[in-house]
């Protein structure tokens, strides 16, 4: 698997940036997403990436999300999946 190696070498690299980004970067979901493919790809030859990795995942868990909940009586009238 020396290419997966190279890939995760590349990941780091990039990583390095990571604590740059916002918290709402949509990078930042792609480099979680190919962190899981690569632990898949590499099983236990992964966990030496780990103390890397674990860092900003642990940020990204840890962000609250911003959402907003609304009043019934504020969407009441409307129906949804209607073009009219």
């Amino acid at each position: 698997m020396p290419d997966a190696s190279a890939v995760m070498q590349l990941l780091l690299k990039t990583q390095t940036d990571f604590n740059d980004l916002e918290d709402d970067d949509p990078q930042i979901s792609y480099m979680i997403s190919a962190w899981a493919r690569m632990c898949k790809i590499l099983g236990k030859e992964f966990q030496q990436y780990l103390p890397v990795v674990m860092g900003p995942l642990m940020k990204t868990a840890s962000i609250k999300p911003e959402v907003a909940l609304l009043d019934s009586k504020f969407y009441a009238g409307w129906m949804l999946g209607s073009d009219s």
